[in-house]
Parts: structure tokens; sequence; C-alpha cells
């Protein structure tokens, strides 16, 4: 079987070369919820070479109007078990690892390798923080997205220097009330965030560095909005 035969369609987009790139790259995905299945899903299925996913939670049937990699027959299962199965059989071709833990300051050196591609999939302000600032302290290309009800966010970081960080832009407090989410609009910015990853890959086109997509599906609208580092940012502040 000819593996490239799987990419005829998108070959021409960015070449062999860039299905290479792909083909040798690493990604971690953390969480496997409504983005995780969306951005696990089209880089399974565009042929990224390895694929992380970490998760500790359990399918629940509230899970299920935007979480589209598990099913009802999935219910109480543990979700990286899930994610194995769906993604292993859309493209057997690539390397699925599954980390059944939650991400904290005392286990995140172990879980996360420094010579991969991070996908935050996280509805948590709290992971979040720890898993962001591991990447900034590391250079770990870092790819931010998140929901609630028709409104979704999409932002890059690559830690120059000079860059803002995620936390120069976001509240830096937890809400402890999840937000309402919507599974089309997770459909919709999970795909702008996997296409974030494959043009960093490929080297095609523009990233989301030092601005935020902003896409509003109640009024069809798309904003950006620029920023830069805060003076008292928890971590990148300019004068630590």
């Amino acid at each position: 079987m000819n593996i490239l035969e799987r990419y005829t369609r998108q070959i021409p987009i960015f070449g062999k070369e860039g299905q290479m790139k792909l083909k040798h790259s690493k990604v971690i995905i953390v969480g496997v919820g409504g983005l995780g299945s969306v951005v696990s899903t089209y880089l399974t299925l565009a042929g990224v070479g390895e694929i992380t996913i970490i998760d500790y939670d359990t399918i629940e049937l509230s899970n299920l109007n935007r979480q589209f990699l598990h099913t009802n027959n999935d219910i109480n299962k543990k979700k990286v078990l899930s994610g194995y199965e769906k993604l292993s059989a859309l493209n057997p071709s690539i390397k699925i690892d599954i980390i059944d833990q939650k991400i904290s300051n005392d286990n995140i050196d172990s879980l996360i390798k420094k010579d991969i591609i991070l996908v935050e999939a996280l509805d948590n302000i709290e992971s979040r923080k720890i898993l962001f600032k591991y990447a900034h302290e590391n250079k770990i290309p870092y790819f931010h997205a998140g929901v609630s009800g028709f409104i979704g966010q999409v932002s890059t970081f690559l830690h120059n220097e000079n860059d803002p960080c995620l936390f120069c832009i976001i509240p830096n407090n937890e809400n402890k009330l999840k937000p309402p989410v919507l599974g089309s609009t997770v459909g919709v910015i999970g795909s702008i965030q996997c296409n974030e990853v494959i043009k960093y890959i490929t080297n095609k086109g523009s990233l989301l560095l030092k601005k935020m997509l902003i896409w509003n599906g109640l009024e069809n609208t798309i904003d950006y909005i620029t920023f830069s580092k805060k003076e008292n940012c928890p971590i990148c502040r300019k004068n630590k």
C-alpha cells in the first residue's frame, strides 16, 4: 500500500516535503474533550506522525453534545482510551500514545517532552496556567483555543523574547463555573486551532502570533485582538 495515497488531496497544498514534515512531527494534545476531539481527529487524518493525548477524565453523557470522539457506548470509559480507539482506527499508520493523568506542577516535567508541539484543549484556568508556564519556560510551541457558547478564541505562541504571552491577555483568575459549550462552536474553533498547527509544521501562511482571533458565531463576525506584554503578567512580566 502506498501510504502517501491517503494524502493525495492535501499534498498539492504543501507538497510531499510538507507531508513528510507532518509525518515526522510530534504533537501533544492536553484535553480530549470538545476541542481535543476536533484537533486530534484532524491532525490524525492529516498524517501527523506521533500524537500523544493527555486527559484524566471519564466520559459522561453531558459530554456528547460536542465531544464527537466519544459515543454512548463509551460512557464511563476513560477519555484517553476512547480517543486511542477512534484515532487508531482513523489512521493506523500513525502512532497514538495516551497518558491518563491530570497535569500538575509535580508531574508536568515528566509528562511533557520538550521536542514537541503542544496543543491546549482545556476548559479550566488552573491547568492552562501550569501548562502555558511550562511551555513558555521551555520554548515549546503552544497552540491555545477556548470556547463559550457561540464565541471562541484562538492564538499561537512561539515564546520569542519580546512577545506577549497568553496571560498578558486572558484574566488571571479561575472561574469555577464551566462555560456553556455549543458543539458547532467547538468544531469551528478546533478546526482553526488545528490549521494553526498544520501551518506551523509545514511552514505555510501566517500564524496568530501576538494576536488573538475571536469568532462570534451568533453575529457571524471574526475579529482580531492584538496585544503586548503586560507589566504585571504573572508569566512573562518585564521586570521579574
